[in-house]
């Protein structure tokens, strides 16, 4: 019977000792958080602020989380931009940017609201994780309306948008 329980506890060291290795990749590092993330919050991620090299700025988009109707919405940050670079530089250098940083590509495709063109989506996180990040390539004169019917003038006018999905208790 000793020696059983010194085996047993020799096999729960071992796993303990396994597990510590482990563990860490799914710590909980405190971001994001497991309360509403406002907009400011959502800025001062390194996403939140993510400007392709010598953009211009044409406007801010985001907003705090909140409740809404019957749901929430996500605490976001992000910009209107402006560049003489083309949307293939563009869509690559965000896309690099990002797969290095451990964010993955889930969507790639055409653009559905009307003012997008073309719309990149990446989420990072365990599971289908909270953070996302798009970036959308937008025709100019539908954007007009959003920037007070003034015309964009470049060669790509995109949006970026770096949001956090409200927290529902499991990540």
């Amino acid at each position: 019977m000793v020696v059983a329980l010194v085996i047993f506890c020799a096999l729960l060291e071992r796993a303990a000792g396994l597990w510590s290795r482990v563990r860490p990749r799914f710590r909980d590092t405190g971001w994001p958080p497991r309360r509403p993330v406002t907009e400011k919050a959502a800025a001062a991620r390194p996403e939140g602020q993510l400007v392709y090299p010598g953009a211009t700025l044409a406007g801010h988009l985001g907003g705090d989380e909140r409740t809404q109707g019957f749901g929430q919405t996500a605490g976001a940050a992000g910009a209107i931009l402006l560049t003489e670079d083309s949307a293939d530089q563009v869509r690559a250098w965000y896309q690099a940017w990002l797969l290095a940083r451990g964010w993955r590509l889930v969507a790639s495709g055409r653009g559905s609201n009307g003012i997008a063109l073309a719309r990149d989506q990446y989420r990072r996180g365990p599971r289908e994780g909270r953070e996302n990040f798009t970036l959308s390539i937008d025709d100019p004169a539908r954007l007009a309306w959003v920037t007070g019917n003034r015309p964009l003038q470049a060669a790509t006018v995109f949006e970026v948008r770096y949001s956090v999905a409200p927290y529902a208790g499991a990540d």
